[in-house]
């Protein structure tokens, strides 16, 4: 169940079963996730280079 408006939402969940409740929650935390449609920043070749000389130094 849950009630609020479109930005905010909140979810009741029955917490008599712990293992219930973290499958309802982790459900709910996916669903949310799966909507947010996120992608890896795009990037260029250059930048590629320099994150990688930034991490071979990191590395030593």
């Amino acid at each position: 169940m849950s009630h609020g408006n479109q930005q905010r939402f909140w979810h009741i969940v029955p917490a008599d079963n712990k293992a219930n409740a973290r499958l309802i929650v982790s459900r709910i935390l996916l669903d949310t996730l799966e909507g947010l449609s996120m992608a890896y920043p795009k990037t260029t070749a250059q930048r590629r280079e320099e994150l990688k000389s930034i991490r071979k130094g990191l590395a030593n």
